[in-house]
């Protein structure tokens, strides 16, 4: 049995179960609410263990060869924490009946691409990426369709995937000390 048990798997009917508990709620007590779906959000105040943070991390301490998990083919719509923030106070200002949102910029990039804006963004470029195919990779592809955010509370995102990155990039090198390497104790999780 635990062989069809993954962390995506589990990670999905968790967040099914929850918004059937919302539905629930609002047929036995009134609850007004809006479940929000996000997808892939990152920004400043995260940590290493989350995909974009270790991949700036990696670069700012310059790791030669630079280890991406997977092939780097893996895919994701990368959402700018400020947009998750804006789209969710709408909806809770204007939807009340349950009606889910998809909070994303529906656009893809791999893995692999990210890492190369964020050389470009640092201004740096290690001499070889190594892709760690021994590591967890996720879903080989993820990304929401938003259509029913702009249509029902007037959602779009604003920061396209190089603005987020480059916000979270200053924010990471003014908080963070730069060690000039990459520690053996350090684990990402990406």
């Amino acid at each position: 049995m635990d062989d069809y048990l993954s962390a995506d798997i589990e990670y999905g009917w968790g967040k099914l179960m929850s918004e059937m508990q919302m539905v629930s709620f609002r047929k036995q007590y009134g609850l007004k609410s809006c479940p929000v779906r996000f997808v892939t959000a990152y920004g400043p105040r995260e940590n290493e263990t989350h995909a974009i943070i270790a991949l700036i991390y990696k670069a700012v301490e310059k790791m030669d060869p630079y280890e991406i998990w997977g092939d780097g083919r893996q895919e994701r719509d990368f959402t700018y924490v400020e947009d998750i923030v804006s789209g969710t106070i709408k909806a809770a200002e204007r939807i009340t009946d349950c009606t889910p949102i998809n909070l994303g910029t529906g656009s893809k990039y791999t893995i692999t691409d990210v890492a190369k804006l964020i050389f470009k963004i640092i201004g740096w470029h290690p001499k070889e990426i190594k892709f760690d195919t021994s590591k967890p990779v996720g879903a080989l592809s993820r990304a929401l369709d938003n259509s029913r955010a702009y249509d029902l509370v007037g959602w779009r995102p604003e920061f396209t995937l190089e603005e987020g990155l480059k916000r979270t990039i200053e924010w990471y090198i003014k908080t963070h000390k730069l060690e000039g390497k990459i520690g053996k104790d350090k684990l990402f999780n990406h």
